[in-house]
């Protein structure tokens, strides 16, 4: 018998997710302050490292699931993970199609260039962002571009050694755009410095990935030398997020969590060791979130989501 959340939103019931988000870490060794885990880093409470018996459950439900990728990333760094590179084993055991992570790179090196190889992990994206080496090392405090660079280098070199297409080295770079970038619709650009340093390489080596810095759920509305904007021109509200309806996102400790951009566990929809990923999916604080995007009735959380509200970026000032 359906409850009366599902006969309210009948037809909002999904097939299960395409993809799978983990997070094998919400510590970070970083303190950007673009970053909600960084900005609330003195918050260990909900902070960790995913434990074996967390894992564990987890790739039973992919094996459930057998979605068409896994991400193992969401709030921290997941190379703080000890056990990473045995999930990413296990992971592709099971078939999956795509296996990807991110990292800040500062962790990376020594015999993990060659164990990210080995492990079958498909893609990697390093974090470099803004405009030179000095605003990325200023607003991703503990980072060092030159040893992000270098360690990005040696993974090409290695991969190279080995003779092997994967991983996928991808660099994210997140800018902060000015007023007249959003004003004009320009979008982000790939940094001098950064397109200088890797001009030796080809597109089949590394990629790159360019962002304008959003708003994530947690972040203060205003710094030293960025702030929260306004829509600069008619915003409109979507009604369509694809982080509800294509993907899931399972939190260190289990918990659910209704998207990527929430690294804070601001609206917990359910947690694997008390359900099934096929049973939260579809539970009515899911279905409901879902009709109430549909419907532009956002819950707080979605407030300043450039997601939903497509003109909210964290804007440098001039």
């Amino acid at each position: 018998m359906k409850s009366e959340v599902q006969e309210e939103y009948d037809g909002v019931e999904l097939a299960l997710p395409e993809v799978i988000r983990i997070e094998p870490s919400s510590v970070c060794n970083l303190r950007c302050i673009h970053c909600p885990t960084g900005i609330h880093s003195d918050d260990q409470k909900r902070r960790g490292i995913m434990s074996q018996e967390t894992f564990d459950i987890v790739l039973r439900e992919i094996k459930e699931i057998n979605p068409n990728e896994v991400i193992l990333f969401h709030g921290g760094e997941p190379f703080l993970n000890k056990n990473i590179f045995h999930m990413i084993q296990q992971i592709k055991s099971l078939g999956i199609n795509f296996v990807r992570t991110s990292s800040n790179g500062m962790l990376f090196g020594g015999e993990m260039l060659t164990k990210a190889i080995q492990s079958g992990l498909d893609g990697i994206d390093f974090s470099l962002d803004g405009d030179s080496a000095e605003e990325n090392n200023r607003i991703r405090v503990g980072s060092d571009f030159q040893t992000v660079v270098s360690i990005i280098e040696k993974l090409i070199h290695m991969k190279r050694k080995l003779n092997s297409h994967t991983p996928e080295i991808s660099i994210s770079i997140c800018q902060f755009p000015t007023k007249q970038d959003l004003e004009l619709r320009r979008g982000p650009r790939i940094p001098k410095h950064i397109e200088d340093y890797f001009s030796g390489y080809n597109t089949s080596e590394i990629q790159f990935k360019l962002f304008w810095s959003v708003a994530w759920i947690g972040l203060p509305s205003d710094t030293s030398d960025y702030y929260l904007n306004k829509p600069v021109s008619e915003d409109y509200l979507s009604n369509h997020c694809d982080q509800t309806h294509k993907q899931i996102t399972i939190r260190h400790n289990g918990d659910v969590v209704a998207c990527y951009y929430d690294t804070t566990s601001q609206y917990v929809l359910g947690n694997i060791h008390d359900s099934t990923v096929r049973e939260i999916w579809n539970n009515d604080r899911y279905l409901k979130l879902r009709r109430d995007i549909r419907y532009n009735e956002c819950h707080d959380h979605c407030q300043n989501c450039h997601v939903l509200h497509t003109s909210k970026y964290i804007v440098r000032k001039e």
